[in-house]
């Protein structure tokens, strides 16, 4: 029974930790990140909230107006480190996304996905279905 009891603490734990950010990942992610960017063809824009109370950044992700508060849509989503990646794991529950991934490439941001109802797979595929090019904004 102690063992059973040890056994699901272990792994409780193992599994907390798994996904936590360190100091310096958030730092340098931050620093690459942390700015609104933008997709002028669809007036699509993103943020980055770096919280270090939570294990994840909070993207922000909306079209229309530059000002989130009057945008057309403005959905939140978590992602998690991961070198100079940030990784939006596939998600069949609130949201219903799949699994994309966020990189700076020649000072663009680029955002891939896989397609729209795949809500099972946990990587990328080798060739992504949607891929969003954004440009930093000027702040």
């Amino acid at each position: 029974m102690k063992k059973n009891i040890l056994l699901s603490l272990l792994i409780i734990f193992i599994s907390y930790h798994v996904n936590a950010q360190t100091k310096a990942e958030i730092k340098q992610a931050k620093k690459l990140y942390d700015a609104t960017w933008i997709n002028k063809k669809d007036n699509r824009y993103l943020t980055f909230y770096f919280d270090s109370e939570v294990s994840y950044v909070t993207v922000n992700d909306w079209t229309g107006s530059s000002d989130p508060n009057k945008s057309k849509s403005l959905d939140a989503y978590k992602a998690y480190i991961k070198g100079n990646k940030l990784i939006l794991p596939a998600e069949n529950s609130d949201h219903h996304s799949p699994y994309c991934e966020i990189e700076i490439i020649n000072k663009k941001l680029i955002y891939r996905c896989n397609e729209g109802n795949n809500f099972k797979d946990k990587t990328l595929k080798n060739v992504a279905v949607d891929v969003t090019t954004f440009e930093r904004t000027r702040d």
